[in-house]
């Protein structure tokens, strides 16, 4: 299990004091999201936009991969060449030139990106 935690503090006579202290408990998705996210801002040339409903990476003007985590998976919409043995993915239909492919589990998300080649991103 993973947390995520958030303290706010104040010093105080050279002494911190917490103010409040935040603990969450990441789900699988999120927790998915998360490490999809690291890796990808590992990545240089790819330009990050965050929206609502979505965080998606760009390459010039065009989305070459999307994040988007949902309550038991991520999703990930890629270029079809990253159709990756465990899913063959489907086109997406907020992306109508990305392909869909569902996420559920951490070896499913380490099989992803060992078929991306950053070359072709």
């Amino acid at each position: 299990m993973r947390f995520s935690v958030n303290q706010v503090f104040e010093i105080v006579d050279g002494i911190p004091k917490i103010l409040s202290t935040d603990i969450k408990m990441l789900s699988e998705s999120s927790d998915l999201y998360s490490l999809a996210r690291d890796y990808l801002d590992e990545i240089d040339g790819l330009i990050f936009v965050q929206r609502d409903q979505y965080a998606g990476y760009k390459k010039k003007k065009k989305y070459c991969i999307v994040l988007m985590p949902r309550q038991d998976k991520l999703i990930v919409c890629h270029r079809e060449e990253f159709i990756v043995e465990f899913d063959e993915g489907r086109a997406s239909k907020l992306f109508p030139y990305l392909w869909e492919t569902e996420i559920k589990t951490l070896n499913q998300l380490h099989e992803f990106f060992q078929h991306i080649s950053l070359d072709t991103l």
